[in-house]
């Protein structure tokens, strides 16, 4: 038992990169190849764990029936010895998760630190979008983020919402409340902390890499099924004005994406 689950770790660290780090269907499916890669994750980090139980729980099984007559105290200090050299690497391996997070958890309370005196200073008008709140700050630069844990949810600078529509504005609005909606901070925090703790495995960086991408793609469907094509417009125009490339393929995408529908529709 122990040694198949094993192998099903290892097979997952070798397997996913080749499974969801590659091909086109991730762009067209973002969702299920973001639930394929932390499947993978999660049951390969399960495996480990069992495995690791197994191989404990079966070498107390065996010292325990080689001393089960015997009230030696030779037998108890070895079954003593054996459950602290089998928990041992475990106690490690939180140790070290524990370590390289937390480099990671205080950039993230100094950059929100730094986001909320920079709300204080520069936030101009508060308004809400449905159930989200979302304050508007004078700055030139296009951006849009989510911010919880003030007392708003969604931050907007006036470089973007004077360059957006009404409804590109709402569009970008609805991108945001995917992210919070599906927890997607949540998501890239483990990404990343799993890269961190693997620093030379190459699933654990590309999985940081493509769950970056991925969690944005689905924001951006999720946007799409509300609001159409004000999402890739939105896109288009930010993207224009920060240079941001990868804005500009994400609404092609989403542009092309129309285009196949209009044309199926149009078929019938």
């Amino acid at each position: 038992m122990a040694l198949t689950l094993v192998a099903y770790a290892l097979a997952t660290l070798a397997a996913a990169p080749l499974l969801v780090g590659r091909g086109r269907w991730r762009v067209h499916r973002p969702g299920l190849a973001l639930t394929a890669w932390f499947a993978m994750f999660f049951s390969g980090l399960f495996a480990a764990t069992g495995s690791l139980a197994a191989a404990v729980a079966a070498a107390l099984d065996q010292v325990l029936d080689a001393h089960r007559d015997s009230d030696s105290v030779l037998g108890l200090l070895g079954v003593i010895a054996l459950c602290w050299l089998g928990f041992g690497p475990l106690g490690a391996a939180l140790f070290v998760v524990t370590e390289r997070a937390r480099p990671i958890l205080l950039r993230e309370q100094e950059t929100r630190l730094e986001l909320t005196e920079l709300v204080h200073r520069l936030r101009y008008r508060t308004e809400r979008f449905g159930d989200l709140t979302v304050g508007f700050l004078r700055y030139e630069r296009a951006f849009a983020c989510t911010l919880q844990g003030l007392d708003m949810d969604v931050l907007v600078s006036s470089g973007a919402a004077s360059a957006l529509s009404r409804a590109e504005l709402a569009a970008v609005i609805e991108h945001e409340r995917a992210h919070v909606d599906l927890r997607h901070g949540l998501v890239l925090r483990l990404a990343e902390v799993n890269a961190a703790c693997l620093p030379r495995v190459r699933a654990a960086a590309e999985m940081m890499r493509s769950s970056a991408l991925l969690v944005e793609l689905v924001a951006d469907d999720a946007a799409a099924r509300r609001c159409g094509g004000a999402v890739a417009g939105a896109l288009r125009t930010l993207g224009t004005l920060e240079g941001d490339e990868s804005m500009l393929l994400r609404a092609m995408r989403l542009e092309q994406r129309q285009d196949a529908a209009r044309h199926v529709e149009a078929a019938r």
